[in-house]
């Protein structure tokens, strides 16, 4: 009887077909070398303006240094050209085209957070933080001015604030399916996945009171990271965030996760 081997290419083509069965393919190659990924449809979708007249969603559009080379940005590796606070769904679906113009024209990324902001609690904090920029001009000069911008921009890990998401910085299928498979087991169920522009994958799940307890299990794939510190933290291949902005529309040359691999692999052996 003829001995059948399996090999790491049928494994790896087994796990490539599961992920792609748990997450949706909002992402194109395109013959120039770029990446286009959209996820305005099914974002739309989770949008929820519960509170008439109060509601808003905050969406900026960023064009970050690592992908344009030769640009040196003076805060956070970034220029912040555009924001956006919509307070209906019309209003955001209308804007969409402006904004992929913009994203490709300046070879930016469009970046939405997931939780509704309070447009009265924003311009509480917009008040607050010009307040602080015009008695420090540093702060003003850092920001860039943009005192709305830094108020609905402004992270909270808060019940009223539930959604967070799954950053997989990775494209190993292995990882993948491991990151998927402990969410899954866990008893918790995406509200959308989808590709991201090195085509590693972003889990949007509805509460992050349930992902922390999981948390740990992500040592799985990362690693016991105990004690190393944040620099090493952020080059984790799986990490959880929480209130933080999600991809809404890029078209753009990913840079891939070589040179992050190699500084945490560099950082690491003189470390440990």
């Amino acid at each position: 009887m003829k001995k059948f081997v399996i090999s790491e290419e049928i494994i790896s083509n087994a796990l490539k077909q599961a992920i792609n069965e748990m997450v949706d393919e909002d992402r194109t190659e395109n013959n120039d070398g770029t990446v286009e990924v959209d996820n305005f449809a099914e974002i739309g979708k989770l949008l929820d303006f519960k509170v008439p007249n109060d509601t808003i969603y905050f969406v900026q559009i960023i064009k970050r240094d690592k992908d344009n080379p030769g640009q040196k940005s003076q805060f956070n590796a970034a220029q912040y050209l555009k924001e956006f606070y919509f307070e209906g769904l019309d209003e955001f679906k209308n804007a969409e085209q402006s904004i992929k113009d913009l994203c490709k024209k300046e070879n930016a990324r469009a970046y939405i957070y997931m939780n509704a902001r309070s447009k009265k609690v924003v311009d509480q904090w917009t008040q607050i933080n010009q307040q602080r920029m015009n008695k420090h001009k540093g702060m003003n000069a850092k920001f860039g001015g943009n005192a709305k911008a830094l108020a609905a921009g402004r992270s909270l890990e808060d019940p009223s604030r539930p959604l967070c998401f799954v950053d997989v910085d990775s494209d190993d299928p292995k990882d993948i399916e491991m990151t998927l498979k402990i969410i899954e087991y866990c008893g918790i169920k995406p509200l959308y996945t989808y590709r991201s522009l090195n085509n590693g994958i972003h889990i949007i799940l509805p509460n992050y009171q349930d992902v922390k307890k999981i948390e740990k299990y992500f040592e799985i794939i990362n690693g016991d990271l105990s004690g190393m510190g944040r620099r090493v933290k952020m080059n984790a291949k799986v990490g959880v965030e929480i209130d933080k902005p999600v991809l809404l529309y890029a078209c753009l040359t990913p840079q891939g996760y070589g040179k992050q691999q190699a500084r945490f692999a560099k950082w690491t052996q003189g470390n440990i």
